[in-house]
């Protein structure tokens, strides 16, 4: 008989791990008011820790239902041009390893490539991080300092204790630094009535209607910033990395951008990303092996029961998304990189709640497709230019350096190669 659970304690604090889809279909759809809380700690006595990731309940549902309107296809594709922009400097870098016949550490690029993309759409200002990469220490720092290891648990397991210690979720220093800079473009931009089409811009006009305030507003800016640098970054070199290893789906990758560009006039376009279905397929099967989030974290809020299982009130749930992705009952050959298994004629044969890089539910990912877009076009960009394969240092299997973000423990190596 398979499995269908288990669980641990962490400290005193007892967590859940649902293995069988259905009891995953319960907990993020179905049974979504015993579940709706993450059970992410957060402190007031640091207001800007209180984002859209880290509150629950009824403070959650208030700030859900302000900022699902920013991520709308239209609002998206207003700051695509922001995101094209952002490759110049990356292809310049990747030419400049290319003309030394240096290896180009994938990490480090797609890191400098999300940040300088981070600013834009975030701060609204540019940011070469490929020449100056001050905004990359800050960023780098605030998350490494936010979620070692031991810390976190402590602060998930016993959020009472941490908060009445005032422990903060973000490391101070840094974070202050940030938001006097948000301060800062907020306060430009109104004395010089500035109007851009970037994601600060719509959190102030929701600030200058009172939906928001300005607490809110930085809160949510630094969310954006810090989960959306480092987990974007880490796709595009998981992505990178297996079109460097499976050469024919490299190939097959640059034939469908070939094929597609001409009919927009030659320049990546919105549009024309939008269109290009293999990317989608090559993207989704990354997503699979090597999940930004690898489990999801529920909370319980009163006793419910399944299938005579009785989850207490408080208990955290765990759900294994890197388990899932690999179990080889759902996808079959697991370890093997196979993009056909999210084509129009197999992706309808996945099972229901076995493939969640995103959550699932109301409380799925607010930024998914804002993140999928960048990794396409970073993707995109890169393979319609250059042929990359695996530097011979890259061993295999893969390494992972991971807790809260999946990411590649060593560098990530790729050899250049002009089209």
């Amino acid at each position: 008989m398979r499995v269908q659970y288990g669980g641990v304690y962490i400290y005193t604090s007892p967590m859940f791990l649902p293995i069988d889809p259905e009891f995953n279909k319960e907990i993020l759809i179905k049974s979504f008011q015993y579940f709706q809380g993450r059970g992410f700690y957060s402190t007031e006595h640091q207001p800007v820790s209180e984002n859209l990731f880290t509150k629950d309940g009824e403070k959650w549902s208030i700030l859900r239902t302000k900022f699902t309107p920013m991520f709308t296809p239209s609002k998206l594709k207003g700051m695509f041009n922001l995101m094209i922009e952002a490759t110049k400097p990356m292809e310049k870098y990747i030419k400049e390893h290319h003309n030394k016949q240096m290896p180009l550490n994938a990490k480090d690029c797609a890191t400098r490539f999300t940040t300088d993309v981070t600013a834009t759409c975030v701060f609204g200002f540019e940011s070469n991080s490929f020449l100056d990469d001050i905004l990359l220490k800050q960023l780098n720092e605030i998350l490494v300092k936010s979620t070692r290891l031991l810390r976190l648990l402590f602060c998930i397991a016993l959020p009472k204790v941490a908060n009445f210690l005032r422990i903060p979720l973000l490391p101070p220093q840094e974070t202050d630094l940030v938001c006097k800079n948000l301060e800062e473009s907020v306060k430009y931009r109104r004395e010089n009535n500035i109007t851009k089409t970037d994601f600060l811009q719509l959190l102030i006009d929701l600030k200058n209607n009172s939906v928001i305030n300005l607490t809110e507003l930085k809160a949510q800016c630094l969310l954006f910033l810090i989960g959306g640098y480092e987990t974007t970054a880490a796709t595009i070199s998981f992505m990178l990395l297996e079109l460097a290893h499976n050469q024919d789906i490299q190939e097959k990758l640059r034939t469908e951008i070939n094929e597609i560009l001409p009919s927009y006039g030659g320049e990546i376009c919105y549009d024309a990303v939008m269109d290009m279905k293999y990317l989608e397929m090559v993207l989704c099967e990354t997503l699979r092996k090597h999940p930004a989030a690898p489990f999801l974290l529920r909370k319980c809020v009163k006793d419910f029961t399944i299938n005579d299982i009785t989850i207490e009130r408080n208990t955290t749930i765990v759900i294994p998304t890197i388990g899932l992705h690999y179990d080889p009952e759902y996808y079959p050959k697991p370890d093997v990189f196979d993009p056909e298994r999210f084509s129009d004629t197999n992706k309808n044969k996945i099972v229901p709640y076995t493939y969640l890089p995103f959550g699932e539910g109301p409380r799925n990912c607010i930024g998914d497709r804002l993140g999928k877009q960048q990794v396409k076009v970073a993707v995109v960009s890169f393979i319609q230019q250059f042929k990359i394969k695996l530097n011979p240092e890259v061993t295999f299997p893969l390494e992972y350096d991971t807790f809260m973000i999946l990411t590649p423990k060593r560098d990530i190596l790729l050899d250049i190669e002009l089209v």
